[in-house]
């Protein structure tokens, strides 16, 4: 197996390992109560879709 394949598959479990914490992350106190999962959901899917053919 390649390098690659290997950076591959790092990337693409520590996105969805990113996105499981996310989702467990307690909802705001004020304003938007989803606000703070926002950013790191989009980061893991865009980790995700970037790293998996």
């Amino acid at each position: 197996m390649p390098f690659g394949y290997h950076c591959q598959y790092f990337f693409i479990v520590v996105s969805l390992v990113l996105a499981i914490l996310t989702l467990q992350l307690p909802h705001a106190q004020l304003g938007n109560p989803y606000g703070p999962m926002y950013f790191p959901l989009v980061v893991s899917v865009g980790l995700f879709l970037f790293f998996s053919d």
